[in-house]
């Protein structure tokens, strides 16, 4: 058949005259063949001969089309390669952005990409937040252990945003302040802190993909302290604008040394879908974070000090937005977060009248149990919309949440201008609602009192002599924050600039129970202001900033650290709770190098050194200091397929005081208001990375110089901890 069709064509365009001269075949009658690549790129047209208007005409029998039942080869049947339909990469409309406000702020600023992030060696927010001077972070042990983030020493100065949501503190045993451990990076686009002068507020954006061309990330990494942490991440855009992306961490350490910090595990999952079109988008996510810790015993006496904790918490968010808040024009987002955490059975307190290895006749212990699956959940609303030209940026965003079926509304405005010249910021917010404020006392637990007796042999045998079961109340209302914060810069040369930060703030805190009370208690609030200035200036020497500064921070009360429940005093051998602080005003020196120092050899310090001493969960000094080699090399390699890293990093501070409450003796006097500190610590960590082309093989020594140090009194940090492993990227 195919023969036959091949010969009536051949003897029709013998026969066929032309209805006029026949001109000469235009260059551009016959498209001519796509190169390779091309063919690549973009999907070639059904048929190369097309008709125009200087084309032969040639007639054609009915029953025989050669533009329908032909292909480009003239035998029909035969595949044609060129037909075939190449699928390429595009870039798809963005999904919309949290808006990330100026930073101002000279040199090389707080804020890490997607990958600069996991090239500074931070496994997770903690580690980040080291970095910026002002910022004291406390840990129970290794990457598994409670950690709370201080700002000028004040744990509810320091607040975490994810793509525009506020990330509020649910765990009633924190008192309010978000464990920042549990805020890890593998799932993060972008990180931008944004420093006021008496507030650190950090900005995370979720990764999110734009080609159509499937995107893979594998981690793997594994050290002492049986450590192992695994990443995987997928990502994919499809033509139509639709977005499906899925990330996973997993880690977990042993805990065959409890006196270390002990062990814990760790699942953080993301799912997001999304669609996307030009200036319009819409996108849900869901997070999900599964967290267990082993118990922490105090490295001395082998008491055991933070009980096993045990979670889950899920974060659900819908989004509708237009436009961009990096791009020039307005935006607008809706947002509608809802948020809850699960605690399972756990133990609260264990409050021990004697640290004795082995405990003598009639030792009276109180131990209270949280009861099964106690969830406690808020939900937040956010609309927020702006307008940004050039270096003018305005927005306003209000925040609406419900705790404990209230409603609490906070209002929000932002202004800035940036500029070579000038720069200034205002930001102005109404009502800041805190983290959930459950007192222990109001969480739903079985409180027992248990007598312990040493009996023949040097065993110990237990009997219970009161249980009580006591009620849940109703949470404690969160604090509340007013503030207004400006800052401004003033560049008159290229190479100098003056950068100075005033908050002022009033804050409404409620009154806390003492741990072991039984009773529910009635708020009783308290309302404080501060006004904090930051004044600073700057110097450029070469590519390298140098700065130095000072920091007023105005008279307040800071709440408690309750993460941490109870310590140990040495002296009176009794155990008693951490306590808030009224703080005096106190002023402190800041100081910073940061910048390449020379070619690819370069220089990150920090510190800040406050002139009085002995102030509540801040040391009187801190200082960070980093030395290393960063490069890709490209005199060797001038494709940029391998990067190096080799870097220094040595921290140090001095003690940190815990305040503590009373204990009253037998008679109800006061005995004591003694303190408990953290000696001063100094830990060296090495770091070395390679990269070639895609992967990169890391490695971490932290500790290197096996220093004994405490973070929190009586809770000894890990020895020497070699971390290594790769990470992967593939486009397939």
């Amino acid at each position: 058949m195919a023969g036959a069709v091949l010969q009536v064509i051949i003897a029709v365009g013998l026969v066929a005259q032309p209805t006029r001269p026949q001109p000469p075949v235009p260059a551009d009658t016959v498209r001519r063949p796509q190169q390779p690549g091309d063919t690549l790129r973009r999907p070639a047209r059904p048929d190369t001969v097309r008709t125009k208007r200087d084309s032969v005409t040639v007639a054609a029998p009915a029953a025989v089309d050669t533009t329908r039942r032909a292909g480009i080869d003239s035998v029909r049947g035969v595949p044609d390669t060129l037909k075939t339909r190449v699928r390429r990469d595009s870039i798809q409309a963005p999904i919309a952005r949290a808006e990330v406000p100026n930073d101002i702020g000279v040199g090389p600023l707080y804020r890490w990409t997607r990958d600069s992030v996991l090239t500074t060696g931070a496994i997770n927010l903690s580690d980040l937040l080291e970095r910026v001077p002002g910022v004291t972070m406390f840990r129970s042990g290794w990457i598994a252990s409670a950690q709370t983030a201080a700002y000028l020493g004040d744990a509810t100065r320091v607040r975490v945003f994810r793509d525009g949501v506020e990330l509020d503190a649910l765990d009633p045993r924190a008192g309010g302040v978000r464990d920042v451990g549990d805020i890890q990076l593998a799932n993060i686009d972008e990180v931008t802190i944004e420093r006021a002068a008496g507030e650190l507020r950090v900005h995370l954006r979720t990764w999110t993909v734009r080609n159509t061309t499937p995107y893979t990330r594998v981690d793997a990494f594994t050290g002492d302290e049986d450590t192992n942490l695994y990443r995987f991440f997928y990502g994919r855009r499809f033509g139509s604008g639709f977005d499906a992306q899925v990330g996973v961490q997993q880690f977990g350490t042993g805990s065959r040394n409890r006196r270390v910090g002990g062990g814990g595990t760790v699942l953080d999952a993301l799912a997001r879908v999304g669609w996307a079109r030009g200036l319009w988008s819409v996108d849900a996510t869901l997070n999900r974070l599964d967290r267990s810790r082993d118990p922490t015993l105090r490295f001395e006496d082998q008491q055991e000090v933070l009980p096993n904790f045990e979670s889950r918490r899920n974060d659900t968010q819908l989004r509708i937005a237009y436009g961009d808040p990096d791009g020039r024009g307005p935006w607008l987002q809706a947002i509608a977060n809802a948020a809850s955490q699960r605690l399972a059975t756990t133990a609260l307190l264990s409050l021990d009248t004697t640290f004795a290895p082995t405990p003598p006749v009639n030792v009276v212990v109180s131990v209270d149990t949280l009861r099964a699956d106690s969830t406690f959940s808020r939900r937040q609303y956010v609309l927020t919309g702006g307008y940004r030209l050039g270096g003018v940026r305005l927005s306003a965003t209000d925040r609406l949440r419900t705790v404990a079926g209230e409603m609490l509304n906070s209002p929000a405005v932002r202004a800035s201008y940036d500029s070579r010249l000038f720069s200034v910021s205002v930001f102005g917010e109404k009502g800041a609602v805190g983290g959930l404020v459950v007192d222990s006392a109001l969480v739903p637990r079985v409180h027992r009192r248990i007598q312990q007796r040493r009996v023949e042999g040097g065993t110990v045998d237990s009997v219970i002599t009161k249980t009580t079961d006591v009620p849940g109340g109703v949470a404690l209302p969160p604090w509340r924050a007013s503030r207004v914060d400006v800052s401004a810069r003033l560049s008159p040369l290229p190479w100098f600039s003056l950068l100075g930060s005033a908050s002022r703030e009033s804050r409404t805190l409620p009154g806390l129970a003492p741990h072991d009370t039984g009773t529910a208690v009635d708020t009783v609030a308290s309302s404080k202001g501060a006004t904090t200035l930051r004044l600073e200036a700057a110097l450029r020497l070469g590519r390298m900033w140098l700065s130095g500064g000072v920091v007023r921070r105005g008279a307040d009360t800071v709440p408690p650290l309750r993460t941490y429940g109870c310590l140990t005093l040495p002296a009176g051998g009794c155990e008693r709770a951490i306590a808030a602080a009224d703080s005096t005003a106190a002023t402190g020196v800041t100081f910073g190098a940061r910048g390449p120092v020379w070619k690819d050899v370069y220089v990150d310090l920090g510190g800040l050194a406050w002139s009085q001493a002995g102030g509540a969960y801040r040391p009187q000094l801190q200082l960070r200091s980093e030395v290393g080699v960063l490069t890709n090399w490209l005199g060797r390699f001038p494709s940029g397929n391998f990067g190096f890293k080799f870097a220094a990093i040595d921290e140090y501070r001095s003690r940190v005081r815990f305040p503590i409450t009373p204990a009253p003796n037998t008679e109800g006097a006061l005995l004591c208001d003694l303190e408990v500190c953290a000696p001063a610590a100094n830990v060296l960590t090495l770091q070395l990375e390679i990269r070639i082309q895609s992967g990169v093989l890391s490695y971490q020594l932290r500790n290197a110089l096996n220093r004994p140090y405490e973070v929190v009194p009586g809770l000894r940090m890990p020895g020497p901890i070699n971390y290594y492993g790769v990470r992967w990227t593939f486009w397939n």
